[in-house]
């Protein structure tokens, strides 16, 4: 995923020189990514850090014993091991530079998370990461936070569409800046109102060439 500051270049992109362009120096920034992933020299095995010797996990369901946990594993994380190890050294190493993905992520790889908060609002502790595979419940307990963080994701992005909504006076560009577009709509349609589609932004979401 990109971020903040890519996103921010490419929202400058999409600004100047419209949609097509934005995408296409979109497509580059992923192609150069995989480019350069594949001449990193180092990827994560399925069994990345199983011959390291982890801190025992709690032995109960008890929230608090599991989140001092997940800071213990944290810390751990951070120091086992050396660099030059080829099971886990190295992915280390470029996680806590920031070359490659998040630490937070590697942990979770390695082990079970701590504690999510479920759907009725319970804290269930994660036994598992993503390394072993978790179980349906513990996989059913995740799906609050992971639907928050779509929210969250979907929320931004419509955030970020209507920073570079069009500025035209169309139905279309008048429904596109507003939250509740259905309204601009049925009032345009009760008034008799036509879009002209002047605008560029405007006539590329309706499929039209950018120029008429």
């Amino acid at each position: 995923m990109f971020d903040r500051n890519v996103i921010a270049a490419l929202r400058t992109v999409l600004t100047r020189d419209g949609v097509a362009k934005a995408l296409e120096a979109s497509e580059g920034l992923s192609r150069r990514g995989f480019e350069v992933a594949k001449t990193l020299g180092a990827s994560m095995n399925p069994f990345l850090g199983a011959n390291l010797s982890q801190p025992p996990a709690p032995e109960t369901d008890d929230p608090d014993q599991w989140e001092a946990y997940r800071e213990e594993r944290f810390g751990w994380a951070h120091s086992c091991g050396e660099f030059s190890d080829n099971d886990f050294g190295t992915i280390r190493l470029l996680a806590q530079s920031g070359a490659r993905g998040s630490f937070q992520q590697l942990v979770q790889y390695l082990n079970a998370p701590g504690t999510v908060l479920d759907v009725r609002g319970n804290l269930v502790p994660i036994r598992h990461g993503f390394r072993e595979g978790m179980t349906p419940e513990e996989v059913f307990a995740r799906v609050n936070g992971a639907r928050k963080g779509l929210a969250q994701v979907m929320s931004e992005m419509e955030e970020m569409a209507r920073d570079v909504a069009s500025t035209g006076y169309g139905v279309l560009a008048r429904a596109r800046r507003s939250r509740r577009p259905g309204i601009v709509f049925a009032r345009a349609a009760a008034g008799g109102e036509t879009d002209p589609l002047t605008d560029v932004d405007s006539r590329l979401f309706v499929g039209l060439p950018a120029k008429g």
